[in-house]
């Protein structure tokens, strides 16, 4: 009798145990987005990019990819389908505002093919819908994606960044390119941008620079300048001739135009012009800093979302 007792206390906690882990906790899912720059360029079908967010929960269905009805990146009445190819989850957490948070990467793609498109997002969120039906929609930034191989008259020998702070951030404060002529005419380059709204480069200040240039230099010395403001401002067109099957150095200084004061991975883009006719190359998206946009740094810009188990 006391067997067939313990038998039944043993399989009544068993399945109040299979039920706690199908459903988890019954604690609401905390979710925190810190708003950043995306510009990417598409390159082949099997282009992946990560969004990067801190959940307080590593057992919600949330983080199930079979779960997932449909999912989208969205700003306003426009959208371009992705598909959420696998989320990864931290092992470790981290302590962010007096919590423990999971760092979790959604993995994704874009769903549209194209060779010549430009997708501009000021104010983009990703939006996933659930079997449930429940939509979880979280602010990540600006989104910029690039499809469009440009021109072949321009080929790029070495590109990096030089690093400081920006309001207490590290971020990018400039690059350096070094670029080579190899079509049979002399091309003028006119300018040198960043594929993004919030974030360009000051043309202004394009210089050609034959130096080797440290990537910890400050903007100011490389400019021979008293002091470089990272203000907004209209940068002007530039003429800097680039002889055939020549190459040059140039150095161009970010401008911060908006909130967000941090960039990491981008795309450039070389205006120039050519036998009276103006071309644009593209050099694919380039991680010029590797480092998570979560810290105290960056506190004031985070979107913190809560939804029910």
């Amino acid at each position: 009798m006391k067997i067939k007792y313990l038998l039944f206390v043993l399989s009544v906690f068993s399945a109040f145990l299979g039920v706690s882990l199908l459903f988890g906790e019954d604690i609401p899912l905390q979710v925190i987005t810190s708003p950043k720059v995306f510009s990417l360029m598409h390159t082949d079908l099997h282009d992946q990019f990560k969004i990067s967010v801190l959940m307080n929960r590593n057992d919600t269905y949330h983080l199930d990819t079979q779960y997932i009805q449909k999912s989208l990146i969205q700003d306003g009445e426009n959208h371009v389908p992705i598909r959420v190819e696998r989320i990864e989850v931290s092992k470790e957490r981290m302590d962010i505002v007096e919590s423990e948070y999971y760092l979790v990467n959604f993995v994704v793609s874009l769903q549209i093919e194209s060779n010549d498109h430009f997708i501009q997002y000021e104010d983009a969120s990703i939006v996933i819908t659930y079997e449930n039906d429940q939509v979880m929609e979280l602010h990540i930034g600006e989104f910029n994606y690039l499809f469009n191989d440009g021109s072949s008259d321009l080929s790029l020998y070495t590109l990096q960044g030089t690093y400081g702070k920006v309001n207490d951030v590290n971020t990018v404060t400039g690059i350096a390119i070094e670029l080579y002529n190899k079509s049979t005419s002399n091309i003028i380059i006119k300018r040198v941008d960043i594929v993004s709204k919030d974030v360009s480069l000051n043309n202004d200040y394009l210089i050609e620079k034959d130096r080797d240039i440290d990537i910890f230099e400050n903007v100011s010395d490389i400019l021979l300048i008293d002091e470089y403001y990272f203000d907004s401002f209209e940068s002007d067109e530039q003429q800097h001739s680039l002889l055939v099957k020549q190459t040059k150095k140039l150095y161009i200084p970010v401008l911060y135009n908006d909130n967000i004061k941090h960039i990491s991975r981008f795309i450039v883009s070389v205006t120039y012009e050519i036998n009276d006719e103006e071309k644009v190359f593209y050099v694919d998206d380039f991680i010029f800093m590797n480092h998570l946009h979560f810290g105290p740094e960056y506190e004031e810009h985070y979107r913190v979302y809560t939804y029910g188990s």
